[in-house]
């Protein structure tokens, strides 16, 4: 054969499987599989090069449009998708997380654990102290402790061992806060 045939097969041959493809799926129904937990965020890339977060749709079937309205000027978070079971590997972008843990301690013990209260700390304004701590009075002893721990390990990572990978806050700085802070994350998730 030449080579104008061997395009000409392979052009049929990639035509005639889309087509299959297509016909295949158009009759499947059942779930929808899911692209992200609802709720959940991730980094993204704004157009002047900035890093923003977006979030992920109410049905887990996409991602919001990056927003790039606030540039952070503290260390993101970053956290395994709690949507999914616990992979070391892969953690979403958070939130900026205030600059130190909450003050005083919670009064009152709760009975959320510490993802669900890690949760909530992520749904607040992290510059709010009293939202925090709110958040944090919802967990069982355990829990406080446990994210209080996770805050201050990501602040002192951000501020200490990835101090240089973290002045752009690309993948290099996710991984170093990933990997600084992977015992405090898993404890917090559970592992």
């Amino acid at each position: 054969m030449t080579a104008k045939s061997d395009h000409h097969l392979s052009s049929k041959i990639i035509v005639v499987t889309a087509v299959a493809t297509i016909v295949g799926c158009a009759g499947q129904t059942g779930p929808v599989p899911t692209v992200c937990a609802p709720g959940s965020t991730q980094a993204c890339s704004c157009l002047s090069g900035a890093a923003g977060a977006q979030s992920c749709n109410l049905d887990g079937q996409g991602w919001s449009t990056c927003n790039c309205t606030s540039p952070s000027t503290t260390p993101p978070v970053y956290y395994p998708d709690t949507g999914v079971s616990y992979d070391s590997a892969t953690f979403d972008l958070g939130t900026t997380p205030p600059s130190t843990p909450p003050s005083t301690p919670p009064s009152g013990v709760g009975t959320k654990s510490c993802a669900e209260v890690d949760q909530c700390v992520l749904a607040c304004d992290l510059t709010n102290d009293a939202c925090v701590q709110a958040c944090v009075a919802q967990g069982t002893a355990a829990a406080q402790a446990a994210e209080n721990t996770l805050i201050t390990c990501t602040i002192n990572a951000y501020n200490n061992t990835c101090t240089q990978k973290c002045q752009q806050q690309g993948q290099p700085c996710i991984d170093c806060l990933n990997q600084a802070c992977s015992a405090e994350i898993a404890a917090c998730y559970g592992s």
